[in-house]
């Protein structure tokens, strides 16, 4: 109970305050009046000055390396050593780790033996075949071949035993002819028979003649075909001295253990390693990036992507690195808005465009991964005359105007209305050119209370009201 009662007391005092104020500001207002003679409406004015404008896009990105190389192996030898740890600097060419290499020399060995065995042996058949065509050349040249001498052989007996046949039928045919002749019939059957044996022997010899020509003919073919058998043979005893295949797999073997010797393919620092001392080496093992050079992945919305362009520049900041402003440089902007995993537009939120920004500022305290705020510069200009984007007014005729208050000695200003030209325009301010304009010139903001001739007073009333002027 006694808490309640506090509460009210406390409720009561706030209560009587207030009232106090109100009339206090209705006295002070009441003796200003009084004092002061006629009301003058208040113009609340901004002194009129030169500034930047700038018109951007805002965007958030994260910090990346302009070049970072995943090193990777398809080895699955186990780790021997490793030479490097996350932070370290290293060179092109540096060692970061070593496989074991024991199972491939191995292989190489037993490897080299085998093919080492398969060429003495494919020689050797090589020098064979090659031997054995060479013999049978020679003799075919020299007409020492036996089957080819026996077939040539019996050809000749059997063309001189036709010459031979051909002859006896000339004369029995001949001794018939004389019977005839003579007209001794008994000679002539006798020779008639003798020509008929003498015709058939003659037949039987010419057919010999024709069969030891095909015979010489098989033969000739035979030991054509036996010389390109030997080729044959020759051909495939030098195949199986082509030996390259084999040896194709001891030079991939020995390919192989140059790398297990894994080095850095560029130059820059350790980020990540994946590699683990007695573990078997498989796919990525470390991450080479150099920090020196960054670059920053953001993603600019629909709306804004018309307004920016490469080479803009770029604004950038970071929570983590406090009120450090950073200089950067708009170097990519996707010609595609972002798409799905399966390479279709993505529509599940809203559209955009990948960009790339690199940093341009030397020395920055920026790390890789940090998040970014930035601003894309696309409009800007130096010191120029801008006024509040709501002191702009248009006159009768619908020109362009500001209103300046000119103060008189009396310390009232009177409202001028002067034409101007605008120029670039950001979200609050808006730039004019005009001759008649001056910096330090009192610009009216309230230009719905004021009206071109009217005297106005800079001094906030309420601000007078509680003993203290204010001047716009």
């Amino acid at each position: 109970m006694a808490i309640e009662k506090r509460k009210r007391k406390k409720w009561k005092i706030v209560a009587a305050v207030a009232v106090i104020a109100v009339a206090a500001a209705g006295i002070g207002m009441y003796n200003m009046q009084k004092n002061a003679g006629p009301i003058h409406p208040f113009a609340d004015t901004t002194p009129l000055t030169r500034m930047d404008l700038r018109n951007m896009v805002n965007v958030t990105g994260t910090v990346k390396s302009t070049q970072t190389k995943k090193v990777y192996t398809q080895l699955t030898y186990p780790v021997e050593a490793l030479s490097v740890q996350v932070g370290d600097v290293v060179a092109e060419g540096d060692i970061l780790c070593q496989l074991d290499t024991q199972s491939l020399e191995d292989a190489i060995t037993d490897k080299t033996t085998s093919i080492n065995k398969s060429a003495q042996s494919a020689n050797q058949k090589l020098a064979d075949a090659q031997r054995t065509y060479s013999i049978a050349q020679t003799m075919l040249e020299k007409d020492m071949n036996s089957e080819l001498m026996a077939a040539q052989s019996t050809l000749r007996r059997a063309e001189v035993t036709m010459q031979e046949m051909a002859s006896d039928l000339i004369n029995s045919r001949n001794e018939m002819q004389d019977a005839r002749d003579i007209e001794d019939s008994e000679a002539l059957e006798q020779y008639k028979f003798a020509s008929r044996k003498a015709q058939l022997a003659y037949d039987s010899s010419k057919e010999a003649v024709a069969e030891a020509k095909a015979n010489l003919k098989v033969v000739e073919e035979t030991i054509k075909q036996r010389l390109e058998e030997y080729q044959t043979e020759i051909q495939k005893a030098k195949v199986d001295t082509d030996l390259s295949d084999q040896w194709l797999a001891v030079t991939r073997l020995q390919e192989d253990i140059e790398k297990c010797t894994i080095k850095s393919p560029v130059s820059g620092v350790v980020t990540a390693v994946y590699a683990t001392e007695g573990a078997s080496a498989s796919g990525l093992m470390f991450v080479i990036e150099d920090t020196d050079s960054l670059k920053i992945g953001t993603r600019v919305k629909e709306y804004d992507i018309a307004a920016i362009e490469l080479g803009n520049y770029v604004e950038i900041k970071s929570d983590a690195t406090g009120d450090d402003v950073y200089d950067g440089k708009l170097e990519k902007i996707a010609p595609t808005s972002v798409k799905t995993a399966t390479g279709d537009i993505d529509t599940s939120s809203d559209v955009e465009f990948e960009a790339e920004v690199s940093v341009q500022s030397s020395q920055t305290n920026l790390k890789i991964g940090m998040k970014t705020r930035m601003n894309i510069v696309y409009e800007e200009k130096q010191q120029v005359l801008a006024v509040p984007y709501e002191a702009i007014a248009y006159n009768q005729e619908g020109a362009t105007v500001v209103y300046v208050a000119k103060i008189g000695e009396d310390g009232l200003g009177t409202v001028e209305s002067v034409a101007v030209e605008t120029g670039m325009e950001n979200d609050f301010y808006v730039e004019v050119i005009s001759s008649d304009l001056t910096e330090g010139d009192l610009i009216i903001t309230n230009i719905d209370a004021v009206a071109p001739g009217m005297q106005v007073t800079t001094v906030d009333p309420m601000a007078m009201a509680y003993g203290g002027p204010i001047a716009g």
